[in-house]
C-alpha cells in the first residue's frame, strides 16, 4: 500500500501544488490581485503538472512493457528536464512583483517537475 501511495504522491504532487496556487489566487483576489503575467505563468505550470499527472494515470491504466529508453512515458517525462528549469527561471520574474506565496508555489511545482525529469533520465540510464 505504501509503495503505491509513494508513486502517486511523486507523480501528482506538482498538480496538487499548482492547484493550491489557484486556490490561493482565488482567495486573495480582492486583497492581492495578480497581474496577467503571473496568471499566465501559473497557467503554464498548471498545464505541465496536468500533463505529468495525466500521463501517470494513463500509463497506470494502460502500462507499456518496454525498456525505459523506449517507453513513451519516460520520453514524456524527459521533457520536464527542459521545461522544469525554464519554469524555475521564469518564476524568478515574479519574485519582486508578485506575492511571495505565488513565487514559492511556482518554484516548488517547477522543481518537482524537474525532479521528475531527472528520474526519467535515471530510469533511461539504468535500462541500458
Amino acid at each position: 500500500m505504501t509503495r503505491v501511495l509513494v508513486r502517486h504522491v511523486i507523480a501528482l504532487m506538482p498538480l496538487i501544488v499548482a492547484l493550491s496556487g489557484w486556490v490561493g489566487a482565488y482567495r486573495k483576489r480582492r486583497s492581492e490581485p495578480l497581474c496577467p503575467s503571473a496568471f499566465a505563468l501559473l497557467a503554464f505550470v498548471t498545464a505541465l503538472a496536468v500533463v505529468a499527472a495525466g500521463s501517470f494515470v494513463y500509463f497506470e491504466l494502460r502500462p507499456e512493457y518496454l525498456p525505459a529508453f523506449e517507453s513513451t512515458q519516460v520520453r514524456l517525462f524527459l521533457w520536464f528536464l527542459i521545461l522544469g528549469p525554464a519554469c524555475i527561471l521564469i518564476g524568478f520574474g515574479t519574485l519582486g512583483k508578485e506575492p511571495k506565496w505565488l513565487f514559492w508555489v511556482l518554484e516548488v511545482a517547477s522543481v518537482w517537475m524537474t525532479a521528475l525529469g531527472l528520474l526519467a533520465v535515471y530510469a533511461s540510464w539504468l535500462s541500458f
